[in-house]
């Protein structure tokens, strides 16, 4: 059973809403479309939670593998929104394999994170998941070297000591001038972890390629 949520204004588990709508994002008939006429029955299209409306792209997939017919009111909207997805994931995607490309030309190892790693290995869709920064992580031994790629790429960092950044937290963020977002990683998170746990995430990570160039 899910776990209990009332009285919880925000945190990590999902809300009885919530999990109608992941059931019919990724269930099968009958059940994904018994959740999805559950969830529209309970739920406010207009007032979608931010978490929620990450879902959609996703849902919009898999209605139509369910075979969700064009009577839905709703199947438009739907459509509007994974398009939408799908067209601002192609731009941050954007000119990221000229730094892939140079990380591997200096010999720093590049891990994709996150929407990233999950578009391109997992969805094999630039629509399911919204995505508003490029996520990568590097040795921490890298970092400064990977900064000074960024900079020289045209990259911002938007501290003014970014180089000192990891004694303190596990990522920072840099910015171009049309006001793109790129996330270095040097942990996997800002939680504790060990030398060994992040061996293990090297030693496991996949081979993905993303415009031409392996990482």
């Amino acid at each position: 059973p899910p776990p209990p949520t009332a009285g919880l204004t925000g945190g990590c588990w999902p809300t009885p809403e919530q999990i109608l709508l992941l059931r019919a994002a990724i269930l099968d008939a009958p059940a994904a479309l018994t959740a999805w006429n559950e969830w529209k029955h309970r739920t406010d299209f207009d007032k979608v939670d931010a978490g929620s409306f990450r879902l959609l792209g996703l849902l919009y997939r898999n209605l139509l593998r369910l075979g969700a017919g064009p009577s839905d009111p709703l199947l438009p909207r739907l459509k509007g929104i994974y398009r939408h997805f799908w067209t601002r994931n192609q731009l941050v995607l954007g000119r990221k394999g000229e730094l892939l490309r140079a990380l591997k030309d200096r010999g720093i190892p590049c891990l994709l994170l996150k929407g990233a790693a999950l578009t391109l290995m997992v969805y094999r869709d630039f629509g399911a998941r919204p995505m508003y920064d490029f996520d990568i992580m590097v040795p921490r031994e890298h970092v400064p070297a990977a900064m000074d790629i960024l900079e020289s790429l045209g990259w911002i960092s938007e501290v003014h000591q970014p180089r000192d950044l990891p004694l303190s937290i596990h990522a920072c963020s840099f910015r171009d001038a049309r006001d793109a977002c790129v996330d270095p990683h040097w942990r996997l998170c800002h939680l504790p972890a060990t030398a060994e746990f992040d061996r293990t995430l090297w030693q496991h990570a996949l081979p993905v390629t993303l415009q031409n160039v392996a990482t």
